[in-house]
């Protein structure tokens, strides 16, 4: 004989209010929705670019590049303990942004950290 099924009425279900909730229904003040964000005031330019290569969140971006010339970044990548991302950004930092545009980059993330 099969076992009758426990209905959903009948089952001992915490409340959302007794669980923890991805998403809370209480209301959120601006002090808890601040990111506590800790960023050192950094003054030596090499410290900046090591500060940004070192960096692991930002924005993403696409780029297209020609398949033999992906495949050359990528196994150089490899060859270097590296990925590609790093890679890109290593060149960016090191050759295609100049010294002051950095350092005004980084004081706008500080300035802009400070005001929030």
């Amino acid at each position: 004989m099969a076992k009758k099924r426990i209905s959903i009425k009948d089952k001992k279900i915490p409340q959302t209010s007794d669980i923890d909730t991805l998403f809370p229904t209480g209301s959120v003040t601006p002090e808890d929705s601040k990111p506590d964000k800790k960023v050192p005031a950094l003054k030596k330019m090499e410290d900046i670019i090591s500060y940004y290569k070192d960096y692991k969140g930002g924005k993403q971006v696409s780029i297209y590049l020609p398949e033999e010339i992906h495949r050359k970044v990528k196994s150089k990548a490899v060859q270097e303990g590296s990925n590609m991302k790093d890679a890109i950004k290593a060149v960016v930092l090191d050759n295609y942004l100049t010294e002051s545009e950095i350092k005004e980059a980084y004081n706008e993330y500080i300035d802009e950290l400070k005001n929030t």
